[in-house]
């Protein structure tokens, strides 16, 4: 089971979406180093927090495109919704009392969905963003 690791192909350009999904990122590899040490309860709580946090970042992400003016606003949050239900939909699977056995697979899932997010999904706003002069630019790197 690979570590999901933040890219800079993630970024969005609005620095408070690419810090929501670094905190996502983040929380998703904790859920791997729980999953590690078989601990379900850690895992349990991580979802849930998880959860709480994706939900948040779609509610942040839906205001900006909103605020923005992009076309469309309506249809990213319907794939908000069903990425939302089959996250808490995984918890679930997660959490039941054969859940040890599946950390793995219910890992691998919710990389999944955070991954479709970034990836597929705000790819959809990423370049309406930059072409409409609502992107910030790209700090630079230290180093």
């Amino acid at each position: 089971m690979n570590k999901l690791k933040w890219s800079p192909h993630f970024e969005t350009g609005s620095e408070e979406i690419d810090d929501d999904h670094r905190r996502l990122v983040g929380l998703v590899q904790d859920i791997h180093e729980a999953i590690e040490k078989n601990d379900l309860m850690l895992c349990v709580g991580l979802a849930n927090k998880f959860l709480g946090e994706l939900s948040d970042h779609f509610d942040r992400e839906e205001a900006l495109l909103e605020r923005v003016g992009y076309p469309n606003t309506e249809g990213h949050k319907k794939y908000h919704a069903s990425l939302l239900a089959e996250a808490r939909e995984l918890k679930r699977l997660c959490s039941e009392k054969d859940g040890v056995e599946k950390l793995g697979e219910c890992y691998a899932a919710m990389v999944a969905v955070l991954v479709d997010d970034i990836i597929r999904g705000d790819s959809m706003f990423k370049s309406y963003l930059e072409h409409s002069g609502h992107r910030a630019p790209r700090k630079p790197k230290d180093g």
